[in-house]
């Protein structure tokens, strides 16, 4: 695939990249641009817990070479969740930090944006640390997308924030567009044919799916939510609370959620609003 930097990832990058968000290998991925292409230049296999692991980067990291380095990180319930490491060291020529910070965002789409739930930039190997991540971590975990691109930021709506050692990070909204499904239920609802629409996210195909729409209102909402398999996922759901167009939002999210399903929601809940006012409702 070819992008705003005019760089292509080889066949042997997209294979990893598809393995690793298959499974749980590797623990970590070295990636670097080679004639104008972006390459798996090394990877390492997990041995230990994540923070011993990520004292390993630390070796892969080229004092005068940038990379990316993509981490898996530690959580049994969501496997796909990895850090972004952008390392571009200030001894690196002038052009190379140019080609490198106009790629990252090709990598991030290539590799998938839902998978990556945290990013730092370092320039001193002492901003790769595991303390760094940690500290970087601080800001909330449903938040905590960071150091966009230009592109991204024609993406993503965000306001700006500064975070320990992350260098920029941005509480944004995400552009998730609403399915088809999804989008016939919330006009009947703006039209008053629906007293609830309940909304989920599709993280594969990074879309907001239709749930469920019913006419029972606050009561059937609340049945929905006590179900099982809603009891630990997070929800939006569009209620009606009298004669239309009174329509709320509610953005539901348990705590037992996981961190990326946290995140995912939090950061697209404007847009999700955004979508249901563009049709026509009223919120």
């Amino acid at each position: 695939m070819t992008h705003a930097s005019g760089i292509v990832s080889d066949k042997e990058l997209v294979e990893a990249l598809g393995r690793a968000k298959e499974g749980r290998t590797p623990r970590v991925m070295r990636v670097q641009i080679e004639e104008d292409k972006l390459v798996l230049a090394e990877s390492l296999e997990g041995s230990a817990e994540a923070k011993e692991d990520f004292a390993k980067v630390l070796g892969m990291l080229h004092d005068d070479t940038p990379s990316y380095i993509l981490f898996r990180l530690d959580d049994k319930r969501a496997p796909e969740e990895w850090l972004l490491l952008a390392w571009v060291p200030e001894s690196a020529k002038v052009r190379l930090k140019m080609l490198y910070a106009s790629t990252r965002d090709a990598l991030k789409k290539e590799f998938g944006y839902s998978a990556i739930v945290c990013e730092m930039h370092a320039s001193e190997k002492a901003e790769a640390t595991w303390d760094e991540y940690e500290r970087a971590s601080l800001v909330s975990e449903a938040e905590r997308l960071t150091v966009m691109s230009q592109s991204e930021r024609d993406r993503l709506k965000g306001t700006h924030l500064e975070t320990g050692g992350v260098k920029t990070a941005y509480i944004h909204a995400v552009q998730f567009p609403l399915s088809e499904q999804a989008k016939e239920a919330l006009s009947a609802m703006a039209g008053g044919g629906h007293g609830m629409v309940l909304l989920s996210i599709d993280a594969k195909t990074e879309t907001v799916e239709l749930s469920h729409a019913g006419t029972g209102g606050v009561s059937e909402y609340r049945a929905l939510l006590a179900a099982a398999d809603h009891a630990s996922s997070p929800r939006y759901c569009f209620l009606r609370g009298g004669a239309p167009p009174e329509v709320a939002f509610v953005f539901s999210c348990p705590e037992s959620a996981p961190v990326r399903a946290k995140m995912l929601y939090s950061t697209a809940k404007s847009a999700v609003v955004g979508g249901y006012e563009g049709i026509g409702g009223q919120v």
